[in-house]
């Protein structure tokens, strides 16, 4: 938990996988996934993600984590 008193885990893998997430919020249930890697990278990692039931946020800046958070605050 940080400032912002959001309860996460970091770059620990998915269950029952080898693929690790960047961040996984507690509270809310989702997976977050920064999009900075290589492209190749991403798009095979998205591409298996996708086969799965994960909630999956898919980020490339943290403004877009930040208004995700807002958002999902106000419908509590």
């Amino acid at each position: 938990m940080d400032k912002t008193n959001i309860k996460f885990l970091s770059n620990k893998c998915y269950p029952k996988s080898r693929m690790c997430y960047d961040f996984y919020l507690i509270d809310y249930d989702i997976f977050i996934e920064l999009t900075g890697m290589g492209e190749d990278n991403y798009f095979k990692k998205r591409n298996i993600l996708k086969t799965t039931n994960y909630k999956i946020l898919w980020v490339n800046n943290l403004n877009e984590l930040k208004n995700f958070i807002n958002e999902e605050n106000y419908k509590n």
